[in-house]
């Protein structure tokens, strides 16, 4: 867990490295199934702003199917090395989570690594840092980003992604209202997490969350569901930013 949190707090550092050079505006979450869409924190979307070294394609491309000694990943591994976080960080191993890595060898949830089309980060950015959620979210926004005052120091930036399914790795952004693309079981200590489909409060488990802040704390599911239920009111520390405030 450690390790964990550590990571968490070099992409935070990184990140705010990004909106310093950038007039304080967020690195894009990342929207857009198999790695399309607008350049974000995890890697660029193709080569055509900017040369990509050691890429064998002009986009990362899905590496859904393919383990990291496949040409695929090699490929997506060179796009994540200019991601507009990632380029400050240049190691894979500060994006995986060490359990992810850990747990993926064997069984069912190695195929679920198969999966993936994203290989390069066990995390996932909050989809409302680019206006794709929420009551007043706008689509003026979508392709570009707010900043990183448009949110309180403790709302909800990024988190361990949940493995139950590979789709959830489509991109490296997710919606927080959707159960399935919110914090990851593997901590939990629970037999087959992959089965972790129903929505119930008394779910076990927590992963390690950043905030706007900077910082990371390891969170448990119930504070989770409060906050993606709306129990706790939005906006709050998950649903969060201009997208949910009038």
């Amino acid at each position: 867990m450690t390790i964990d949190i550590n990571n968490v707090k070099q992409i935070m550092l990184a990140s705010l490295m990004y909106s310093t050079d950038n007039s304080d505006k967020l690195a894009h979450p990342g929207w857009g199934t198999d790695l399309t869409g607008p350049d974000c924190w995890a890697y660029l979307t193709s080569n055509k702003n900017e040369d990509v070294p050691g890429a064998t394609s002009a986009t990362p491309g899905s590496a859904a199917g393919a383990d990291i000694n496949s040409a695929k990943f090699t490929n997506q591994f060179a796009f994540f090395k200019k991601g507009q976080v990632t380029r400050y960080l240049n190691d894979v191993k500060a994006t995986w989570c060490p359990k992810d890595v850990a747990t993926r060898g064997s069984g069912k949830l190695h195929q679920l690594w198969l999966d993936r089309p994203v290989k390069v980060t066990s995390y996932c950015w909050n989809g409302t840092i680019g206006s794709y959620v929420g009551p007043y979210a706008s689509s003026a926004v979508q392709g570009r980003t707010y900043k990183t005052t448009d949110f309180l120091p403790t709302d909800w930036q990024m988190w361990e992604q949940n493995e139950n399914s590979g789709f959830y790795f489509n991109d490296a952004g997710n919606n927080p209202e959707a159960f399935g693309e919110t914090i990851s079981f593997r901590h939990s200590g629970t037999p087959n997490l992959w089965t972790q489909t129903t929505l119930k409060r008394t779910l076990a488990g927590g992963a390690v969350v950043g905030n706007f802040g900077g910082t990371a704390l390891f969170v448990k599911w119930p504070k989770c569901y409060d906050l993606m239920e709306k129990v706790v009111p939005a906006p709050n520390e998950l649903l969060n930013g201009p997208g949910y405030r009038k």
